[in-house]
C-alpha cells in the first residue's frame, strides 16, 4: 500500500511539474496582465516586411503621421488588424514603436490569425502635461509626441500592466492624427462617449438647431475616427475629432458613423439648454474645443451678442457658446473663458 501511494504521488508531482514548465514557456506579451479597457491582442505573431516601407501612426496613409519606417525583409511583431492594415510592434535606435502598414506589405505571418482592433474607450480631456510614448512597455518605448492640461484625446485602450496605467490614445499634431500611448496619465471622461469609425465622408457643422444657419466647421473622411460626444433625436450627432489645427468639434449625421460599444445612456444634447442672449463684455477668442490647444475659430468682441449655453461637462472654465458671424445671419459655436 504505501509503494502504491508513493507511487501515486510521484506521478501527481510530475504532472504539477509539467503543468508548471508549460506555464513558464508560454511568452509573456505586453497586453499579458491588464484590466479594464484594453486591447484584443493576447499574443504577438511575427512577419516580414516586403519592402522598405514607412510606418503609420494609424490605419491610412493620409489621415495618420508617419511614426517611421521599416526596411525589405525586416522582421516584426503582428499585434492585431484594422481594416486592411497590420497593427505592429517593430525596433528604433533605443527601443520600439508600434505603427500600421497594408497587409500586402506584410508576409509569413506566423504565431496565429491577427485579430481586428475593438476600441472601448471615449473622449477624455488631459489633466495634465504627458509626453506621449511610442508603444506600451515603459522600458523600451521611446517620446513622439506630447498633450497639454486640458487637452482632448480619443481614448482607444485603457489598462494596467506590471502596476502601471497604460492608456492608448488618438491625438491631434501639425503633421497628422497620430497614436500612442500614456504612463500613469490623470484625465477626465466626465460623460458616456464612444469611439465611432466614419463611414462616409462627411461634412460638419456649428449647430443643428431647427431654423437657424451654421457655417461648415469641418469635414471628415472615410476611415477617420471621432468622439460621439452626444446624439440627439434627429440624427446629428455632435463629435470631437482630430485635425492638423487642433481639436475640432462639429455636428454631424450619426448615420455616417460606425459606433463602438455606443453606451445606452449618451447625452441627447451637449452642455445647459439654450437660455437667452448676453452682452459681451471682453473680447475672447473662440475654440473649437474647450481647450487652448484646440483649433481657433473666431473672436467675439465687447458689444457682441451671443447665445449662451454655460460649462460644458467638461468644467475647465470654457463655456459653451453660440454667435453670429459678423455682418451675416449665419452662427457659429465654440468654447471660451467668459465667466458666468
Amino acid at each position: 500500500m504505501k509503494n502504491i501511494q508513493a507511487h501515486t504521488l510521484k506521478r501527481s508531482l510530475c504532472l504539477f511539474l509539467s503543468v508548471l514548465l508549460v506555464l513558464l514557456l508560454i511568452p509573456v506579451t505586453a497586453f499579458a496582465e491588464s484590466t479594464g479597457i484594453q486591447p484584443r491582442v493576447t499574443s504577438p505573431m511575427t512577419g516580414y516586411s516586403t519592402a522598405s516601407q514607412t510606418v503609420y501612426c494609424g490605419p491610412s496613409t493620409t489621415i495618420y503621421a508617419s511614426t517611421g519606417s521599416i526596411g525589405n525583409g525586416e522582421k516584426v511583431y503582428v499585434l492585431g488588424t484594422e481594416r486592411g492594415y497590420y497593427h505592429i510592434l517593430y525596433s528604433v535606435s533605443g527601443g520600439q514603436k508600434m505603427g500600421y502598414v497594408p497587409q500586402s506589405m506584410i508576409r509569413n505571418v506566423t504565431g496565429g490569425t491577427p485579430e481586428e482592433d475593438d476600441f472601448n474607450g471615449g473622449y477624455a480631456m488631459m489633466e495634465g502635461n504627458y509626453t506621449v510614448w511610442s508603444c506600451n512597455d515603459p522600458s523600451t518605448a521611446v517620446s513622439i509626441g506630447s498633450v497639454n492640461t486640458f487637452e482632448g484625446a480619443t481614448i482607444l485602450a485603457d489598462f494596467v500592466r506590471n502596476g502601471t496605467r497604460i492608456t492608448f490614445i488618438e491625438y491631434s499634431s501639425p503633421s497628422g492624427t497620430k497614436r500612442g500611448f500614456l504612463f500613469n496619465a490623470q484625465f477626465s471622461m466626465p460623460l458616456p462617449t464612444c469611439v465611432a469609425r466614419v463611414v462616409s465622408s462627411s461634412t460638419l457643422y456649428y449647430g443643428c438647431r431647427p431654423g437657424k444657419t451654421y457655417a461648415v466647421s469641418g469635414s471628415v473622411s472615410t476611415g477617420e475616427y471621432v468622439c460621439v460626444l452626444s446624439i440627439n433625436s434627429s440624427g446629428w450627432a455632435y463629435v470631437e475629432y482630430n485635425s492638423t489645427a487642433g481639436r475640432k468639434r462639429g455636428y454631424m449625421s450619426s448615420s455616417s458613423l460606425s459606433y463602438y460599444h455606443k453606451p445606452s445612456n449618451i447625452n441627447t444634447s451637449y452642455g445647459r439648454d439654450y437660455s437667452l442672449e448676453v452682452g459681451q463684455g471682453v473680447t475672447q477668442t473662440v475654440y473649437s474645443a474647450p481647450s487652448p490647444d484646440a483649433a481657433p475659430i473666431g473672436t467675439v468682441y465687447s458689444g457682441d451678442m451671443i447665445f449662451y449655453y454655460g460649462p460644458g461637462p467638461e468644467s475647465n472654465g470654457f463655456n459653451y457658446i453660440e454667435y453670429y458671424i459678423s455682418g451675416t445671419s449665419t452662427l457659429k459655436s465654440g468654447y471660451t473663458l467668459i465667466n458666468d
